[in-house]
């Protein structure tokens, strides 16, 4: 089951048709075990960051988040959804969030049109699964007034060029992350969603062998194999699940954590 989480701030009409067009059902949802209990998630978002994280606490969503990125759950969060997995946002004054990404979100610079509104390019800064069959530099729909800015550069795998080099893509381990919106981004759109539908199947095949003493290593190259060898580093994604991502050095005192009692202003 691939869960769709609900949280008062998602585009969500798009992203289930997005879905069913290319074949695959999901639950729309504001629960947190089904969150936990899906086979992968989409975490979509539009609107205010404080708000957003207003309607995940709501539900205890927060922390249902927090655990399905550490458990290794295949994660695809979009725009908001995206933004609210870092530190804190600069939007509305200043508002915690997640503490999953290190890094904030910032204002995109004074003197920019914003929204940032329309079709824009998203420049592959390395090869990656979920660009499978999407060429370099092609167009993706934005809408968007800030920008995140993560602590640890190499976890970005694509950027777009407004006013600021903006990060539209973020990887890492069983977490992809984008900006855009790919369920308003026409054909490239639907082959992300296609490329991060894949991707659940090699990790939920490969988690499964991994489970297996008999045949596992037969088993493992044969999906390797099926995958061009992009299955590789998926394997080993499921050892190491993302979880709460440290940059070197560490977060220093409070980094990250959002677990305690918060105040959306003055952050």
């Amino acid at each position: 089951m691939i869960a769709v989480v609900d949280y008062g701030a998602g585009n969500l009409r798009s992203v289930t048709n997005a879905l069913a067009e290319l074949g695959h059902q999901a639950k729309v949802t504001h629960r947190a075990a089904d969150v936990l209990d899906a086979e992968a998630v989409i975490f979509p978002g539009v609107g205010a960051a404080s708000y957003a994280m207003e309607g995940l606490r709501k539900h205890g969503l927060d922390r249902a988040m927090r655990q399905a990125v550490s458990d290794g759950q295949p994660v695809l969060a979009i725009c908001v959804g995206m933004q609210v997995l870092f530190d804190s946002t600069e939007e509305d004054g200043g508002c915690r969030c997640l503490g999953i990404i290190p890094g904030v979100v910032k204002r995109l610079p004074n003197g920019l049109k914003t929204p940032h509104m329309g079709w824009n390019q998203v420049k592959q800064l390395n090869k990656h699964p979920i660009f499978d069959g999407i060429g370099d530099e092609e167009d993706f729909y934005f809408v968007h007034s800030y920008y995140a800015a993560p602590d640890i550069e190499e976890s970005t795998i694509g950027t777009t060029e407004y006013g600021v080099s903006v990060c539209s893509v973020i990887a890492e381990g069983n977490l992809v992350a984008t900006q855009f919106h790919p369920e308003r981004s026409g054909a490239s759109g639907l082959r992300m969603y296609q490329n991060f539908l894949r991707m659940v199947g090699v990790m939920t095949q490969l988690k499964t062998c991994e489970q297996k003493t008999i045949g596992c290593r037969e088993r493992t190259a044969q999906i390797v194999d099926q995958y061009g060898g992009r299955a590789e580093n998926l394997f080993s994604t499921l050892r190491h699940p993302v979880g709460i991502l440290v940059p070197a050095g560490g977060r220093g005192e409070g980094g990250g954590q959002a677990d305690g009692p918060t105040t959306d202003a003055g952050l």
